[in-house]
């Protein structure tokens, strides 16, 4: 007899019924079934409680820290096979009672139980595997497992025309189930959902309110990794293409906190006389890293990404790129459009909006109608409106007034590169001002009918007297109006309501304004106007420690640092602008933008920079056994705009050149000259 190693017979042969006997006997006996998850949760069932860890597809092996290693511990399987190998793998790592149930479960004779969803048990560390839509219809009709964890394990399609869809008149999961009601009627979803990167397509709901994938989360639940896909949901109010209300917004403080959206993205439809977000309708929560390419449609209350977000609301480095519109009737009760939030008495930061916006009331490129904080954002898309229209808000107000405890709109260090149109109370970056605007600027064209204004349209004093500013900012665009015409801003309730801010009066064509001064070009684009002024510039000191603005002597208006380049948002209408080495190293540095477009504004010399490897796009790895470009290649679009790059050296292996590689993307009106490659 030969013994292999001490570990070789440590565990324990047992039969069925001894199994029986164990698990009846011993309180903290664990049972481990190794089959695979299909096994797990076939005919047969499992014996009820087991844990599902296979060993064939390497689960056991990954997860086996898990298991407390002084625990009796009964490994099953089907035949037999697998439970003795995945004992003597626990043998191995020093679990002290082992035990292996001969014959598996073809031979067990006791309780089974089956399989909840498509397996899982509901834990953080053993989710419920949702795969199929049946899953996800069992889920949304068991209350009680609102509070458990959840995992996508694979794509889902709602296409009614597949056997067992249906169009839902109610949220999948935590619906309102008393349309009667005038709030939420039922039981919040509580727990977490992993979409884990797979997509949900083909939702379509019409119905009452509170509609979405989900009708109502609380506090606790977390929603991450899912896409949804080609929705289609209308409704009347608290319409969200994945959430109807995240918590209770409404009243601006709310009843209750909600949880967390984290990294989810819808596309398709989503529409509602009242409350209509692409992503959400009202958040009390918070929302990272989401985007919607939704066509949103609505009365009142109407936002690309969130409808209304609360006082306790947050929403952090999201994006919108759909359509924001209201319903071909317009009534007065439109109002409230933006095109990431529609009314925002929270806190936005690192947002952005591409989306075009129409609307009555209160309409904006990122939000319509704002009472809380906006910090690093910008918009793009053209916004259309009859009154109080915004490049970036329609209306920045004061909820109620701050000596009496109230929040006041505060807009800082953002943009709008808009066009914007409207009749009254038009502005380039703010329709109506009666808040704060800091270190902000716009350079789309504005036009209307009255109180027209090149970055405010109307400025509004009312309340506290303390409010109603406008700090160290500028506007470059076009202005028309047929009356009450500026610069910087169209009309003002007191003489003058800026601070140390311009416009450009030769782009504008306007040499009036209710505030700020009229600078040429040259001037705008000269350093030394705005130092002078006490603006904070990247690399100086003398007016504060907090670089919030930067230029492009002579060539650029002023930037906000935070904005890369040399200005320009990578959209194929507002490409990035390279006017420097520095600029055209950065990019190299950023591959997450080589699917973005970039415009060339000046020769530049790249004397004093030796490469290895190529600038853009490099080959990552120079072993050449791996075979091939080893990295990302470029796919945006790079407009040389008919400029130069001089002196560009590499000493390098492989794929050099000022590009790598060349995807899908394309390069034109170039010229690179005495390179040395």
């Amino acid at each position: 007899l030969a013994v292999s190693s001490s570990y070789a017979m440590a565990h324990t042969d047992v039969t069925p019924a001894q199994a029986r006997d164990l698990i009846d006997s011993t309180d903290n006996l664990i049972v481990v079934d190794v089959r695979e998850p299909g096994e797990y949760c076939d005919a047969i069932g499992h014996i009820p409680g087991a844990l599902n860890y296979p060993r064939n597809s390497g689960v056991l092996q990954a997860r086996f820290e898990e298991l407390p290693v002084d625990s009796p511990i009964l490994l099953v399987c089907h035949g037999g096979g697998r439970s003795n190998a995945a004992a003597t793998f626990l043998d191995s790592k020093g679990f002290t009672t082992v035990y292996d149930m001969m014959g598996g479960m073809s031979a067990w004779i006791g309780e089974t139980a089956p399989c909840r969803y498509a397996g899982g048990a509901g834990t953080p560390d053993d989710p419920y595997q949702i795969a199929t839509a049946a899953d996800l219809n069992a889920l949304g009709e068991t209350p009680d497992d609102y509070d458990k964890h959840f995992i996508l394990t694979a794509d889902i399609d709602f296409d009614p025309n597949l056997p067992g869809r249906k169009v839902f008149d109610r949220a999948v999961v935590a619906p309102d189930v008393n349309d009667a009601t005038g709030g939420f009627d039922g039981t919040p979803f509580s727990g977490v959902f992993d979409g884990n990167s797979h997509t949900i397509s083909n939702l379509i709901i019409t119905g009452g309110s509170y509609l979405g994938l989900f009708g109502q989360l609380n506090s606790e639940a977390h929603l991450l990794g899912l896409g949804l896909e080609a929705v289609d949901i209308s409704g009347i109010s608290s319409i969200g293409g994945i959430v109807g209300e995240n918590g209770d917004s409404s009243g601006g403080w709310g009843i209750f906190y909600g949880g967390r959206i984290t990294n989810c993205s819808v596309t398709g439809k989503v529409g509602g006389e009242y409350g209509a977000g692409g992503l959400v309708s009202g958040n009390a929560g918070h929302v990272t890293a989401c985007s919607s390419t939704a066509t949103v449609t609505g009365s009142s209350q109407v936002g690309g990404l969130v409808a209304h977000n609360g006082i306790r609301g947050t929403i952090t480095a999201c994006y919108s790129t759909g359509t924001v519109t209201r319903p071909e009737a317009v009534s007065e009760r439109d109002r409230w459009a933006g095109g990431l939030v529609g009314v925002n008495l929270g806190r936005i930061t690192d947002c952005h909006s591409t989306i075009e916006v129409s609307g009555h009331d209160c309409v904006g490129g990122l939000v319509g109608t704002h009472k809380g904080d906006i910090l690093n954002c910008y918009s793009t898309g053209s916004v259309r409106g009859d009154w109080c229209v915004g490049g970036l808000v329609g209306e920045n107000a004061i909820r109620f007034a701050p000596s009496a405890g109230g929040n006041i709109g505060r807009i800082s260090s953002s943009f709008s590169t808009s066009n914007v149109s409207g009749e009254h109370v038009v502005g380039g970056l703010v329709g109506n001002n009666e808040a704060d605007v800091v270190n902000c600027y716009s350079r789309g064209t504005v036009s209307g009918e009255g109180s027209v204004g090149g970055l405010v349209g109307s400025n509004d004093r009312t309340l506290d007297s303390a409010y109603g500013t406008i700090t160290m900012s500028y506007s470059t665009g076009m202005v028309t109006g047929s009356m009450l015409a500026g610069g910087l801003v169209g009309d003002s309730n007191w003489e003058d309501p800026s601070t140390s801010s311009f416009w450009d009066m030769e782009t504008s064509d306007l040499t009036v304004s209710a505030g700020g001064t009229g600078l040429t070009t040259v001037e705008m684009q000269t350093t030394t106007t705005f130092l002078n002024a006490a603006w904070d510039f990247v690399d100086e000191t003398d007016n504060g420690p907090n670089d919030i603005w930067k230029i492009v002597e002579g060539q650029t208006y002023p930037l906000l640092s935070w904005q890369k380049y040399g200005g320009g948002t990578g959209d194929p209408n507002d490409p990035y602008l390279i006017y420097s080495a520095e600029h055209l190293d950065s990019l190299g540095a950023e591959p997450n933008d080589y699917d973005r477009h970039f415009r060339l504004m000046a020769d530049v010399d790249l004397s004093g920079y030796t490469y290895d490897k190529a600038v853009i796009a490099p080959d990552v790895n120079d072993n050449d056994m791996l075979g091939g470009h080893q990295g990302i290649a470029f796919g945006g679009h790079f407009n040389g705009n008919g400029h130069k790059i001089f002196h560009l050296t590499i000493r390098g292996d492989s794929f050099l050149g000022l590009f790598g590689q060349l995807g899908s993307g394309e390069i034109l009106g170039l010229s690179l000259e005495a390179v040395d490659i």
